[in-house]
């Protein structure tokens, strides 16, 4: 039986740099302004757009229904529309599955082909049930391509951050609205928002 070969991550991410850096030397630079321009205008398109652009969960158990505490930010879809914007960003993402750590960490690598600038970015999640068991290969497979996406947006949110914040605050501001409509949403997100 062989053993197996271990690649290093950022073998395994790759670098395309002298092919990149020849494709890139043939783009125009890139229009911030019609950027952020064409990020509001999507969000601004749709409620429900707007609304699948910010995440917000459920943190801990509260007592009461009205006490309970959120975890809000800008969800994976804000970075995708950002990320076709943008345009001209190469992503990569690889995965590393630890049965024995129960966990699962998804690497990412992000290059800007109009500035050659390269991020990198990560996230990391349990393949483990409270008791200690690890979930089933299908739980862990969906693990996989979760932590894959928020490795995906960590990196693309590091890309593109200013740009971003001013169409994640429209999305937010669209989301407030309708949820306010809804129940008592708004006001633990104002609280959890504020700074953001």
């Amino acid at each position: 039986m062989n053993a197996p070969v271990i690649v290093p991550v950022e073998q395994r991410l790759g670098d395309q740099s002298s092919s990149h850096i020849q494709a890139a030397s043939n783009l125009p630079s890139r229009d911030l302004v019609a950027v952020e321009k064409q990020l509001t205008a999507a969000i601004e398109a749709s409620v429900d757009l707007a609304e699948s652009c910010v995440y917000c969960k459920p943190v801990g158990k509260a007592r009461e229904p009205t006490l309970q505490t959120f975890a809000m930010g800008p969800s994976v879809r804000l970075a995708e529309i950002g990320q076709q914007a943008f345009g001209s960003l190469w992503l990569n993402v690889v995965i590393d599955e630890d049965r024995s750590a129960g966990k699962v960490t998804a690497y990412a690598k992000c290059l800007d082909l109009r500035t050659l600038n390269v991020y990198y970015g990560n996230a990391a999640k349990s393949i483990k049930h409270s008791s200690g068991g690890l979930y089933s290969d299908g739980m862990i497979e969906n693990t996989c391509n979760a932590t894959a996406s928020l490795a995906r947006r960590n990196v693309l949110l590091q890309a593109m951050r200013p740009q971003l914040d001013a169409a994640a605050h429209k999305a937010k501001e669209k989301a407030i609205t309708r949820w306010s409509k809804g129940g008592g949403l708004k006001a633990a997100w104002e609280a959890l928002c504020s700074d953001y």
